[in-house]
């Protein structure tokens, strides 16, 4: 089945394509992973890395890149060459104009983490597309491509933030939070909360407690709502992260905010 449904992929149109997608994830989904292993599952990934950059409407992006996750849960390490395909293709369908692609390119990349060895650049385009200092594709409004960067670079940090080499990285993407969690716009500040409680749980305790009680708590006091929301958002996800049981000891601060 594995030629028919790649000549599917390479060459149909755009309901052939999507039927191909699906039918080849189904393949994936119930063959047993030991008989995935190696070339065979190579030769399934490469159509479909070939043709998800192609201008195509969002239910055959939405089909690929579901596909490409089942191939990514059964791959293992027979797919760590495609990483760096993997991580530009997830990327960019962050800034994709279907929500349901910027929800599926969030999950792949959850699932490629255990496969990345190299973090550090995807976690610096992550804080760069965070803070809109990337290309925004058309028709796609800044906020939405913020939102859906914001909590990619929170499953990455969280999956693989610890993977990484250089600690400034992950100070960055805490500093683009702080800019962001009080932004205007209330998808922003849900995913710049988000993005902060998984940047806390790798920085430790200290730095933590020191981003409660010097920038969260007091934008909780604020007259604007937005401003309460964000602290409120912030303050939930770094209670929820690996870092929340060391910080019990401020839970009746924060029963009084």
């Amino acid at each position: 089945m594995i030629p028919i449904l790649s000549r599917g992929l390479l060459f149909g149109d755009s309901a052939g394509r999507e039927t191909a997608a699906t039918g080849l994830g189904d393949v994936i989904e119930l063959t047993a992973t030991r008989f995935l292993a190696g070339p065979l599952i190579v030769i399934m990934t490469g159509p479909l890395l070939r043709i998800v950059g192609d201008r195509n409407p969002s239910n055959v992006k939405i089909a690929i890149l579901k596909t490409l996750g089942k191939v990514l849960v059964k791959g293992g390490p027979a797919l760590r060459a495609f990483v760096p395909q993997f991580q530009t293709t997830f990327v960019k369908a962050l800034a994709d104009p279907s929500r349901q692609v910027r929800m599926e390119a969030i999950h792949a990349l959850s699932l490629l983490m255990p496969l990345s060895t190299r973090v550090d650049p995807l976690i610096k385009d992550l804080v760069a597309g965070s803070l809109g200092k990337n290309n925004v594709a058309d028709g796609v409004g800044a906020a939405v491509v913020q939102t859906a960067t914001l909590q990619a670079l929170a499953v990455v940090l969280e999956k693989g933030g610890s993977k990484s080499k250089a600690p400034e990285n992950i100070q960055a993407a805490l500093d683009a939070t702080i800019e962001l969690f009080g932004a205007t716009d209330a998808g922003i500040r849900e995913g710049a909360g988000k993005a902060m409680g998984a940047a806390c749980g790798l920085l430790g305790k200290e730095r933590a407690e020191a981003l409660m009680n010097d920038t969260v708590l007091p934008e909780a006091d604020s007259d604007a709502s937005s401003d309460r929301h964000g602290a409120a958002c912030a303050i939930h996800y770094i209670m929820a992260s690996s870092v929340g049981p060391e910080l019990q000891h401020i839970a009746p601060t924060l029963q009084t905010v």
